[in-house]
Formats: structure tokens, C-alpha cells, sequence
């Protein structure tokens, strides 16, 4: 997330970020109730494209003089939340 927010703010646009966000809700949730059962190396992969495009919308949001505080603080929320479940994984 940390790269693309960079790559926002250096000026490289991504088209259609806003509506793109809601296609991984809807797109999982296809996936559960159709009983899909994908390959775990797909599991990476596809968080990685949502995460672009996640990292992209909150670049949207903050202003430029804000971007250090805001950005470290967005990293360190998704720091927080990946956290417990590595935790849990290699454990």
C-alpha cells in the first residue's frame, strides 16, 4: 500500500478507483457462496490488487500537506490489522 500511495502521489494516475473498490467485496462473496475453492497462491495475489487500488482511494483523500502524518497513520492501521492475523498464522 505504502508503494502505490508514492506512486499516487508522484503524479501516476489509475482509472476508475472509486468504482473499482467494491468489485473484491462482491467478487469474494460470489466466490464463497458458489463454493470456489481457489489456489492459496491466488490469496496474495488478489489482496495485492485490491490493495492498489485501496492504497490509491486513500491518496485521494489527504491533502498534500497532510501526507506524512495521514500516511503513517493509514500504515500504521493496516500494520495493526494484519498483524494479529500473521500472528495467528505462524504460530
Amino acid at each position: 500500500m505504502a508503494v502505490k500511495a508514492a506512486a499516487k502521489f508522484a503524479g501516476i494516475k489509475l482509472p476508475l478507483v472509486e468504482a473499482a473498490l467494491p468489485i473484491p467485496v462482491f467478487g469474494v462473496g460470489d466466490l464463497i457462496m458458489g463454493g470456489v475453492r481457489l489456489p492459496a497462491a491466488s490469496v496474495p495475489a488478489a489482496a495485492g490488487l485490491f490493495a492498489v487500488f485501496h492504497s490509491h482511494a486513500h491518496g485521494l483523500e489527504v491533502r498534500a500537506a497532510a501526507v506524512g502524518g495521514y500516511m503513517l497513520g493509514v500504515l500504521a492501521a493496516e500494520a495493526l490489522s494484519t498483524w494479529p492475523w500473521l500472528e495467528a498464522r505462524w504460530s
